[in-house]
């Protein structure tokens, strides 16, 4: 299966130069987790995620609308591409321990995203093909859940001298 076929495209984005109050809003209005960060030219350069929002708040003691978004969003972003085989992105979420993958055109531009989420739905509605993904996404979902160890991550850049533990990326 490729990824255009079961990708969400329709993909709610902020922009490099809103602040957090503008990705919480979308994440509380489209009941996400997740948004992408876009540059002007709609290239996928971050994702943050609502962890992010809410460690930012705590750690700064500032409100979401006095925080940049570039100061704590991932910029470290593992991407896919519609014709991939569902198989890679799986690996690809395995080894990066996320569950959502920005699907990106061959100019990085943001056409979808594919997320644990839509591969367990898709199964569940075919349940002759679930049986075939069942160990794919079971292999995939260990991986993702291991513990992460501190050399792996590094803490969000919050200009706060609390930020010494590392904070995972996903939510």
């Amino acid at each position: 299966m490729k990824i255009a076929d079961l990708m969400t495209r329709d993909v709610l984005t902020c922009n490099i130069s809103d602040t957090l109050n503008r990705p919480a809003q979308l994440m509380w209005e489209g009941d996400v987790g997740w948004i992408p960060v876009l540059d002007a030219a709609a290239r996928v350069i971050g994702v943050v995620t609502d962890r992010d929002l809410a460690m930012a708040a705590y750690l700064q003691g500032r409100p979401l609308n006095a925080i940049p978004v570039q100061t704590v969003m991932t910029r470290q972003i593992v991407t896919c591409k519609p014709g991939e085989d569902l198989s890679a992105a799986l690996r690809q979420m395995r080894i990066q321990q996320v569950r959502r993958l920005p699907v990106v055109d061959g100019a990085g531009k943001l056409v979808g995203v594919v997320a644990l989420n839509d591969i367990v739905r898709r199964g569940a509605a075919e349940p002759g093909k679930a049986a075939a993904r069942e160990h794919e996404v079971a292999t995939a979902m260990a991986g993702i859940c291991e513990p992460r160890s501190a050399a792996k991550t590094a803490p969000p850049n919050t200009g706060s001298p609390k930020a010494t533990k590392p904070v995972s990326h996903e939510a």
